[in-house]
């Protein structure tokens, strides 16, 4: 294999690619840049991230002739994020090219200044089709000279429905120019356009596993709904600390997705195309410069994305396309670092799981997923650390009255809410835990005068803690509270699942008995309170039926 600076071209643009610590060709560089050099159409079938921009980009720079001040060279785009990247490439490819001058244009900017910025005579314009079909139709752009016309992301130009504005484009620039097209996909539509506008075009193809599997580890991650799903997400964020990119199929996904992370604690922004292209410039330099860690896009605003260091990539929603999921998460694992991609799957999505299997020609892994003590205590930094301080004041005070008011434990309230963010906390051991090695003893606040008995007490537990009567032994039912021992794989689950639930209209509280044996255990702080609350239901309940009898008598 050659490295770049034993190839044929310039020792200005060698110079420059040094300059970006990039030494060796990828396999669609190593292929198409002799073509192109060359002045020969190419058709280029590759995936995001196989380093197209630069084997374009070297041939564009390579060939501009800097004396000429007519446009030489168009590169067509389906987005502005990706002219916009597209153009940043190909500048520091020309850094030390005397002569070379780069547009970029689309819609969004004015107009107005995109006709004063081409008086200056740029040889290279990178353009979305339709900012270009405006500035042919005002006449202030010709493609009468040119030599160069590169369709980068063709399928999806396809797709967005460019179609007419791309015949007219070809239509309409000069006949002995060079064509290239690079896509993902060889469509039948790819096919008409090389068969109407180009010439005996070399095919390269460069298989998606050869490009994709040695950087980006594929996993999944079995999910049951949609909240399932948020608690992941929350999970997967709280773990990862470096730059990440989470794919929805929806903008109001987007859009709600944020809202949710952001109300977590997460430093998050959204990228959808109903965004005004200042608001997407701005959220991209933040994205860039690591004021947030996660950005939150669908596949058409995440064209062009091309930010280093992005090492994990999510799909929140699986894409109902391989070649969006392709594109996905070749965001990751860019010139030639290391990624991860996770999708979420539910049981319905198996079948289109498979089917990218299938047609990428890997086998994704099943996450390993855990859910840690350190990740959720990482969550809680985030969370107070966004927090506004006249918000923590205003909520303090709510708070305080409500546990007051409830006779509630501010510790036990806090881990309420922890629990609905978080849910099940798998490797977190509760202290304190009165346990024989396979059993754990629990107290419950419900007893005999909540008319509650063995059985009905073993049933409450069976029917809302989703665990059989075999799971439950040594239960001892007292007038004010009970305990119970429960195997220790189903101990997590029976906290969660009946802490805060109501019997008789009185809510119950469960916690690890502090030892094993109950009859003469010293009760605890929390237990002796609940004793407490339980005298005064009692008097206030032989007062109440003292009065009724004393009216009876009137």
């Amino acid at each position: 294999m050659k490295t770049f600076q034993e190839m044929n071209f310039s020792q200005e643009i060698k110079k420059a690619l040094a300059g970006m610590e990039i030494f060796n060709p990828t396999p669609i560089q190593e292929q198409t840049i002799d073509y192109i050099l060359n002045k020969e159409d190419v058709i280029a079938l590759a995936s995001t991230g196989s380093g197209k921009t630069i084997a374009f980009g070297i041939g564009a720079v390579e060939l501009c002739y800097t004396e000429s001040n007519k446009v030489q060279t168009v590169i067509l785009c389906p987005t502005r994020e990706l002219v916009m990247q597209t153009a940043s490439v190909l500048s520091m490819l020309a850094k030390h090219k005397e002569g070379v001058r780069i547009l970029s244009i689309y819609g969004g900017q004015s107009i107005t200044r995109q006709i004063q910025l081409l008086k200056k005579k740029p040889q290279i314009i990178i353009s979305t089709p339709g900012r270009l079909i405006d500035h042919m139709t005002r006449k202030t752009i010709r493609l009468d000279h040119l030599k160069m016309l590169i369709l980068d992301e063709a399928d999806e130009m396809l797709d967005m429905g460019f179609r007419e504005d791309l015949d007219r484009i070809l239509k309409n620039s000069h006949e002995e120019r060079q064509t290239m097209l690079f896509s993902a996909t060889m469509s039948n539509e790819i096919k008409e356009i090389t068969k109407n506008y180009q010439k005996d075009a070399h095919i390269i193809k460069v298989s998606d596993s050869e490009d994709l599997i040695p950087k980006i580890t594929q996993s999944y991650i079995d999910v049951k709904n949609a909240k399932d799903k948020d608690l992941m997400i929350n999970d997967l964020l709280a773990l990862n600390e470096e730059l990440t990119i989470v794919f929805c199929n929806t903008k109001s996904k987007v859009d709600k997705l944020k809202e949710q992370l952001l109300a977590s604690g997460f430093l998050v922004e959204a990228l959808h195309g109903d965004m005004r292209q200042t608001h997407r410039d701005s959220v991209m330099r933040k994205f860039k410069t690591k004021e947030i860690n996660a950005l939150i896009t669908t596949d058409v605003a995440a064209r062009g994305i091309d930010v280093k260091n992005v090492r994990v990539v999510i799909n929140y929603d699986i894409p109902n396309d391989t070649k969006y999921y392709i594109h996905r998460i070749g965001r990751t694992g860019r010139a030639g670092e290391e990624g991860v991609s996770i999708t979420f799957v539910t049981p319905s999505e198996k079948s289109k799981l498979r089917g990218i299997e299938k047609e990428t020609n890997i086998t994704m892994n099943k996450y390993a997923f855990k859910r840690t003590d350190d990740a959720i205590k990482r969550a809680i930094k985030n969370m107070a650390a966004s927090a506004l301080d006249e918000q923590k004041v205003k909520y303090s005070k709510i708070i305080n009255e409500f546990c007051q008011e409830e006779n509630i434990n501010s510790a036990d309230f806090a881990a309420s809410l922890l629990c609905s963010i978080f849910g099940e906390v798998k490797t977190l051991a509760p202290v304190n835990r009165a346990s024989d090695g396979t059993n754990t003893r629990l107290f419950i606040s419900i007893g005999k005068l909540d008319k509650i008995t063995g059985t009905l007490l073993k049933k409450f537990i069976t029917e809302n803690a989703s665990v059989s009567e075999s799971d439950i032994d040594n239960m001892e039912v007292f007038d004010k509270f009970s305990f119970f021992s429960i195997k220790n794989e189903s101990l997590d689950t029976v906290l969660k699942k009946l802490n805060g639930l109501k019997y008789n209209k009185r809510r119950v509280g469960v916690e690890i008995s502090d030892k094993p044996n109950t009859k003469f255990a010293k009760k605890s702080k929390s237990q002796n309170n609940r004793t407490r609350e339980f005298d005064k239901r009692k008097s206030n309940t032989k007062q109440y039926d003292r009065k009724k009898s004393n009216n009876k008598g009137r």
